[in-house]
């Protein structure tokens, strides 16, 4: 089984550190250890590298909306979501959350969520159930609710 997170920010100098960042990447390096995982996110340059076991591949944004680099513009990367089994998407208000979502979904890849009450801007899912695309929910807190 091969899994793929997807978040719009990592664990780097290069990337937004705030906090949301955190647990994708230590969630992901964590499962590198016992099954094929990547991280997929962003940067100023695209690029490839491993951090141990976890194969990170970062994209190069079209821009932001509202300028919010919580909230990249990108094309989707069908290629790689097709390529792995699981999907976990991190921060789902944002509109590359979202279109990865979908387009996961239509593969018919198992699609879970974590979300960190960050993201903003625009989003497709203020105008359609994208919800409804998730397989499931990891929570990294007592209390859940509903996207």
């Amino acid at each position: 089984m091969k899994v793929l997170h997807i978040s719009p920010t990592y664990f780097d100098p290069d990337s937004v550190i705030g906090g949301g960042e955190r647990y994708p990447t230590e969630l992901a390096t964590s499962m590198s250890t016992r099954t094929p995982t990547t991280l997929l996110s962003f940067s100023r340059k695209k690029k490839s590298m491993n951090r141990g076991r976890l194969q990170v591949e970062l994209i190069q944004p079209h821009g932001f909306f509202k300028g919010e680099k919580i909230n990249p513009r990108a094309l989707i990367p069908l290629a790689l979501i097709r390529s792995h089994d699981v999907i976990h998407i991190h921060h789902i208000s944002t509109f590359f959350s979202d279109l990865c979502a979908l387009a996961a979904r239509a593969l018919q890849k198992k699609v879970w969520a974590t979300d960190y009450g960050g993201g903003s801007g625009f989003t497709i899912n203020r105008f359609i159930r994208t919800h409804r695309a998730y397989t499931g929910v990891v929570a990294y807190s007592s209390r859940v609710e509903p996207p």
